[in-house]
């Protein structure tokens, strides 16, 4: 079955929630993919690094930049405050 490499930036509340759901869907859903837990992205490198720690992420990184733009991420889930969406999103669909 086909990998697909998760992103997330955030996580905090949504960000955890949505972290348990990657891990669920396949047994839910019957996904064509397999879900990986690639990077986080978080407020700080600190940070960042506990929570992929905690939440079963590969790597995790103190600049959302990084992960939107690696090239080893497939699908990027944005789970911070909405005010904070638009330019993740746009930065995510130009990569």
């Amino acid at each position: 079955m086909q990998r697909l490499n998760v992103g997330l930036v955030g996580s905090g509340f949504i960000g955890r929630a949505h972290a348990f759901a990657w891990r669920a869907a396949p047994a839910i859903f019957g996904l064509p993919v397999t879900p990986a837990m690639h990077m986080l992205a978080d407020v700080d490198q600190a940070t960042a690094r506990r929570a992929a720690a905690a939440l079963g992420f590969a790597q995790g990184t103190g600049d959302w930049r990084e992960l939107v733009e690696s090239p080893d991420i497939d699908l990027v889930d944005i789970t911070t405050p909405n005010a904070w969406h638009k330019p993740m999103a746009l930065a995510a669909i130009a990569s």
